[in-house]
């Protein structure tokens, strides 16, 4: 089960995306919304982490207004940033050598929060 963490300090995050299998996967799962018309994971799907999650935990300001939202699943902690630019989803306190050792993790949980935006 995703819950969200409380608090408002942005702590160090790396992206996900720097794995090829979990890449992979995005790309799968952005081909499948397109397909059956849901909601992709790179899209804004803001109303969708509010309606589930409540409000933002913070909000940055770099290049553009990010909104972010603190999940944890499985024991893993991950940062959701939006800003106009799209979704991006990072992993906390990891190197890039730990995200290719939790693979399945972070796949499990992208899948699940596939699936919960998507109800």
């Amino acid at each position: 089960m995703i819950t969200k963490i409380e608090g408002k300090e942005l702590e160090n995050s790396i992206p996900i995306e720097n794995n090829r299998a979990i890449l992979k996967l995005l790309c799968d799962l952005i081909s499948d919304s397109y397909k059956n018309n849901k909601i992709s994971l790179t899209e804004d799907f803001t109303d969708k982490l509010i309606e589930i999650f409540g409000e933002n935990n913070t909000t940055f300001r770099g290049e553009f207004f990010n909104k972010i939202w603190f999940l944890e699943f499985e024991g893993e902690k991950y940062n959701i940033f939006y800003s106009k630019k799209g979704t991006s989803i990072e992993i906390q306190n990891s190197s890039e050598s730990e995200i290719h050792k939790k693979t399945s993790k972070i796949e499990k949980f992208l899948l699940e929060l596939y699936k919960i935006i998507n109800k």
